[in-house]
């Protein structure tokens, strides 16, 4: 009973990112997962910028 409760916690991260891949590319759901997957890695690329620039200091402020 355990096990099955702990493979479908440790696996259901890796079902969420591929599924909405598995979803065919003239659908809706894929176009909103492209676009909802651009806008994290736009977001992951800006915090990361932020922080390079926070950390190269006042100097190098944007």
């Amino acid at each position: 009973m355990l096990e099955p409760i702990a493979w479908n916690r440790s696996a259901s991260p890796v079902a969420a990112m591929i599924a909405p891949w598995t979803v065919p590319i003239t659908g809706r759901l894929s176009r909103v997962a492209l676009i909802g997957y651009s806008m994290s890695i736009l977001v992951i690329i800006v915090t990361a910028l932020s922080l390079i620039a926070a950390c190269a200091g006042p100097a190098r402020r944007f």
